[in-house]
This record gives C-alpha cells, sequence and structure tokens, in this order.
C-alpha cells in the first residue's frame, strides 16, 4: 500500500466553479474531493483533468434579475488542474500551491454557451501525516474570470469573488486497504454587482469510503453534504433568502498504474442528490486522469 501512497496524485484543491451561484447552485460543486483528499503527496509537479457532467432539474430559480420556472440543466464541465509541492517548508509541511482552469458547455432549457468558467486560485496549501493519519488544508481565491454578461440567460461566469477555506482528513490503513476521506470547506460569495446580488456563506463536506483491493484498484461509496449558513442579500434576491441544501450518495471505482516512469490515476464516480432545497436536483458523473511529473 505504500506504492498506492506514492502515486498518488489527488492533491487538487477542494473547489470548483458552479457557472451561476444565483441559479440555484454555488461557488463549490460538492463532490470534488474524494480519495485520498487529505494526502499532500511529495515535493513535484502534479497535474489532473477532470470530466464532470450534471444533469438536473429545479422548482424554480432567480438568474440574472429574473425569476425561472421549472428550469432544466445539463452542465458538463472539464478541469485542468495544475499543483506544485515544493521543497520548502512551513509549519512543518511541504509548502505547496495551484491552480484550476475549468470550460463549461451549460445548457439551461435548451440554450447553450461555451467559454472559460471562474479560475481557482490556490496560493497556499499545507499538509501532515502521522502514520496511518494524513491531513491538509489550503486555501482557495475565486476571481471572476467567466465570461458573464447580464442580458444573457446562460453564463459561464459567477460574476463575483469568493474565498473559500478547506480542510481534508484521510485515514488510510496500508495493511488492509481500508481508506475513510472526510473534506469539509466554507465559502464566503461577495456581490454579483451587475445584478445587486449576494449569495449567502456555504459550508460543504465532501466523504469517502474505500476499500483498496490492490494497489491498483480501490471500490467504495461517496456522498456530499451542503447548506448554506446565511442566507442570500441584495436587492437582486426576488425570491427572499433563498437558502440552498443538498446530499449525495454514489459509488466510486479508482485505479492506479504506471506508464513507464509517469504514475497515473483514473477515479471514476457517481452522486445521486436528495433532500435538496432550493437548488438544481440531479446526478453528477465524474471521470478524473491523473499524472505525476
Amino acid at each position: 500500500m505504500r506504492a498506492l501512497l506514492t502515486i498518488s496524485i489527488v492533491v487538487v484543491a477542494s473547489c470548483s466553479a458552479g457557472y451561476c451561484s444565483e441559479g440555484g447552485q454555488s461557488t463549490y460543486i460538492p463532490g470534488f474531493q474524494d480519495t485520498l483528499a487529505g494526502f499532500l503527496p511529495p515535493p513535484g509537479s502534479y497535474f489532473q483533468e477532470d470530466l464532470f457532467f450534471y444533469t438536473g432539474n429545479a422548482r424554480r430559480t432567480v438568474r440574472e434579475r429574473r425569476v425561472e420556472e421549472a428550469p432544466h440543466e445539463y452542465l458538463p464541465i472539464q478541469f485542468s488542474i495544475f499543483n506544485q509541492v515544493t521543497k520548502a517548508r512551513l509549519w512543518g509541511s511541504n509548502y505547496a500551491w495551484g491552480v484550476i482552469v475549468p470550460f463549461a458547455q451549460p445548457d439551461l432549457t435548451g440554450q447553450r454557451v461555451s467559454a472559460l468558467g471562474e479560475m481557482e486560485i490556490i496560493p497556499i496549501m499545507l499538509g501532515w501525516h502521522n502514520g496511518r493519519s494524513h491531513q491538509k488544508t489550503w486555501m482557495v481565491v475565486y476571481p471572476p474570470t467567466g465570461e458573464y454578461n447580464v442580458n444573457n440567460f446562460v453564463n459561464t461566469s459567477l460574476n463575483h469573488w469568493a474565498l473559500e477555506f478547506d480542510y481534508a482528513y484521510t485515514f488510510l490503513d496500508p495493511k488492509t486497504g481500508l481508506e475513510f476521506d472526510a473534506a469539509p470547506g466554507y465559502t464566503f460569495n461577495f456581490e454579483n454587482p451587475a445584478t445587486n446580488y449576494q449569495n449567502g456563506q456555504e459550508f460543504h463536506t465532501d466523504l469517502a469510503a474505500i476499500q483498496h483491493l490492490s494497489t491498483s484498484w480501490g471500490l467504495g461509496a461517496v456522498g456530499y453534504i451542503f447548506f448554506q449558513t446565511t442566507g442570500d442579500s441584495g436587492s437582486g434576491t426576488m425570491l427572499g433568502s433563498f437558502e440552498g441544501r443538498t446530499y449525495a450518495l454514489g459509488p466510486i471505482l479508482t485505479y492506479r498504474t504506471k506508464i513507464g516512469s509517469v504514475p497515473v490515476g483514473l477515479t471514476g464516480k457517481y452522486h445521486g442528490e436528495f433532500g435538496v432545497t432550493n437548488r438544481f436536483e440531479g446526478h453528477s458523473y465524474w471521470l478524473n486522469i491523473s499524472a505525476a511529473f
């Protein structure tokens, strides 16, 4: 199982940009973290491609100062993720940083757009190891880098800044191959100046339980909890505080190997949502491909 830790490159920050915070979604897409969420690997360069597909429906949402009744959403996003773990030491950890670049193609009730989403900047990431326990913490800055026009029905930008603080814990027993992960985070959203709509603060936790059957294969379950801790505010809140909440469960399959001397990882997972309030409710599918250099 030590080889599993060595080639694991799931060092991404637990963040991903939804394309419309006001439209019944959130800055962070729940379920982003999974296997070895709390493990910071040795110094090196790590690259990952995440393919995310979501389909769902909402009772109603507020979008660009308009109330939309019964919208349907299909949302594919491709995330290009780069992390650099340096040899520099800070508070007993190697210092790491990263950046995530999403390309989104949201389709809302038949209207579609393709463009860059909100980039995610991780200026600091730290991790610690203690036997079978691994911890990681990081900060994420969401600048409004996507495409946005207040007159458009669909956009790939939130058109506001956000700041997020995240933590992840991983328990991995090298003898039995049993793994548990928990990755809570908290997001502070700022106002969209074009609509005077400020999404409430958000709490999210991604969870995973995996049995590694060998140094290559793993099988388990994933889930997440998401809820707003404060309501939406501003003159653009046409439906009031509109606090969102959702839960999800599903399976996960992992595979680790090497192509030449390059460690490569594949992860596939599914989330089915339930207990949803004031958000889209549906299904998400993930395929993650990662490599370490």
